[in-house]
């Protein structure tokens, strides 16, 4: 059982690693606890259009990794994609967005700094991330 003090602890999920396919610097609350990440960035908008420089980018560093996917409706793709080949992927949709207006007590779809938020107003106008660890985790981009 998770006590209350541990629920609202970031990056309290158990994840060893993973690839990490998405666009922005996301996530990086949700799995900070996590051995390790790669990271490959993908295009924000129309991902679908890259879909199979995505999938080799991931076979390229993929090493059993749980492979977590937030691309909009390609990520549902993707994951059926890479179950098909044995790989274990999650489509994870909105999960890193919801749990930081958790974590800030948000009652509605406010913007956050350096997270594309398009359920908000300008959310779709992202700032460069400066943070080093998110730099180094980035192992490919397909943009």
């Amino acid at each position: 059982m998770i006590s209350a003090a541990e629920q609202n602890t970031p990056g309290n999920f158990g994840l060893t690693g993973g690839v990490l396919v998405n666009n922005i610097a996301a996530f990086q609350l949700l799995f900070v606890n996590a051995a390790s990440i790669k990271r490959i960035l993908c295009p924000a908008t129309n991902a679908f259009d890259r879909i199979d420089d995505i999938v080799g980018a991931v076979k390229e560093v993929w090493n059993g990794e749980l492979i977590l996917l937030a691309l909009g409706p390609t990520a549902t793709v993707l994951a059926a994609e890479f179950s098909a080949l044995g790989m274990q992927a999650l489509d994870v949709g909105h999960v890193d967005i919801e749990y930081e207006w958790f974590l800030r007590g948000a009652k509605g779809h406010d913007q956050i700094d350096g997270k594309f938020t398009n359920e908000a107003s300008g959310g779709n106008i992202v700032a460069e991330c400066d943070d080093t660890e998110y730099h180094q985790q980035i192992v490919c981009r397909v943009i």
